[in-house]
């Protein structure tokens, strides 16, 4: 059942962003400390999974993927960075409505570069459910920028190339081999530029990062997971279910308002999803 991986990433993910929401504007963590303290607590969980599912093969040394790496790191905190610096200042809808334009951009880059991403009907199905998605989303209040939103269309930039770069270093390192030196060195990159103040940390903002932690190492090793073997487009088709989630988790505990595009939406991504499983398209 090839929908198990990116679906657990789904949940695990809306979850997730659900709690730094809470981290970050509810207990008031500061977004510098969160990441410097959430990326070592990432590294040393995946790394007590390192033994049963963590491998990097000899030739994660030569040039090419040495180079690959490199820029999956700047990658990496270029869209961490914005995320969270957005996230202390707006809503979790408006972060949404600025990222949910990053899946159409995956899809249509993975799609240009990988002649193995251009299953027609897989293709289609995702281009429609993720045009559903910003469609929903979109309002005129949304056109106003400020350096927030600003910062989010390098989110997007940022989060839409790393898939593709992702997929290629998959073929030298695990999912979890990755993702656990890949948070090393981001835990370095930010301890660096921020100097976090961890003796400002009480027991329950420990409390939400770990949890956040615990939640963000399976939506991102098994997205992994799907990129390199089901295809970036087929992975991001089944992760759109995640911004739902969210929005759902948004009413309940921020209580914003999910207005009936949000519900038509919905239900056309779940169509899509069923269309590429149930015709055995993937």
């Amino acid at each position: 059942m090839p929908f198990l991986a990116p679906l657990t990433a789904a949940i695990t993910g809306g979850v997730c962003s659900i709690l730094d929401k809470v981290a970050i504007n509810r207990q008031k963590i500061s977004w510098h400390n969160f990441l410097v303290v959430v990326f070592f607590l990432l590294f040393a969980f995946t790394a007590i999974l390192y033994p049963f599912w963590g491998w990097i093969k000899i030739e994660a040394l030569e040039a090419k993927y040495l180079i690959l790496f490199v820029a999956e790191i700047i990658t990496s905190v270029g869209f961490n960075y914005y995320y969270y610096r957005s996230l202390e200042h707006q809503s979790l809808n408006e972060i949404e409505v600025s990222a949910m334009t990053a899946p159409i951009v995956r899809i249509l880059l993975a799609a240009l570069i990988f002649s193995s991403e251009r299953n027609i009907h897989v293709f289609i199905a995702a281009i429609v459910a993720s045009a559903a998605l910003i469609f929903a989303h979109i309002e005129r209040k949304h056109i106003a920028f400020d350096k927030y939103s600003i910062g989010m269309i390098f989110y997007l930039f940022f989060v839409a190339c790393e898939a593709l770069i992702i997929k290629e270093l998959l073929d030298v390192y695990s999912p979890v081999g990755l993702y656990a030196i890949r948070c090393l060195i981001i835990f370095f990159v930010f301890a660096a530029m921020f100097k976090p103040k961890i003796e400002n940390l009480n027991n329950r903002d420990w409390l939400y990062m770990t949890l956040v932690a615990i939640f963000a190492i399976p939506m991102m090793t098994l997205s992994y997971y799907g990129f390199y073997h089901y295809g970036i487009v087929y992975t991001t088709l089944i992760l759109l279910l995640s911004p739902l989630i969210i929005f759902a988790g948004s009413a309940l505990i921020f209580k914003e308002k999910i207005k009936k595009r949000i519900i038509i939406a919905a239900i056309v991504i779940i169509a899509a999803i069923l269309y590429v499983n149930v015709m055995g398209y993937i």
